[in-house]
């Protein structure tokens, strides 16, 4: 569980660092206009630091389950190797997540300006810069969003259900005896 405590405070810590340096010197500086290199780099390391976050939240829930519903097990099924390779996968799975609608925004055509008047960039916003339909892109960055939440939602929602379920069974056993 520490070790997954730990990979979660060091995303909290680069999330926050993502947007923190523009927030500041907009703060210092009073420039709130965000260059295009600079705005996907802030877009792809926030949603990649984000869906790591959940799916960290993810597999927490599964090593939770495991220490409560199978704690004589717990330490012969979650070896240090298959921890690590769960956080790697969780930040393998966020890569791979956000880099096909990263690509795929560095190859559109922009009209005009390429700056952006805010200091945190989201994909919404140089979408709407771009000369080309973006239809298909907004769809395809909805369904990678909804598989990463709502594939970690499934699985935390599942793993606290048994959770609550084996401690609700337990107390009964252990009240009627």
């Amino acid at each position: 569980m520490y070790f997954f405590l730990i990979n979660l405070s060091c995303i909290d810590l680069l999330l926050t660092s993502t947007i923190t340096p523009k927030f500041l010197s907009l703060l210092i500086n009073g420039s709130r206009i965000i260059s295009y290199g600079g705005c996907l780099v802030q877009c792809y390391s926030f949603f990649f630091l984000g869906s790591t976050h959940i799916l960290i939240l993810a597999v927490m829930s599964f090593d939770r389950y495991m220490a409560i519903c199978q704690p004589l097990r717990y330490t012969a099924v979650l070896s240090p190797t298959l921890c690590l390779y769960l956080a790697l996968g969780a930040w393998e799975c966020a890569f791979l997540d956000t880099i096909a609608p990263t690509v795929l925004v560095v190859c559109l055509t922009f009209c005009g300006s390429n700056k952006i008047i805010h200091f945190f960039c989201n994909v919404d916003q140089l979408l709407k810069l771009a000369c080309a339909d973006t239809q298909y892109l907004n769809l395809l960055d909805f369904v990678v969003s909804a598989v990463i939440v709502f594939g970690s939602l499934i699985l935390i929602t599942v793993s606290y259900l048994k959770d609550i379920s084996y401690i609700v069974g337990y107390w009964f056993r252990t009240t009627i005896q």
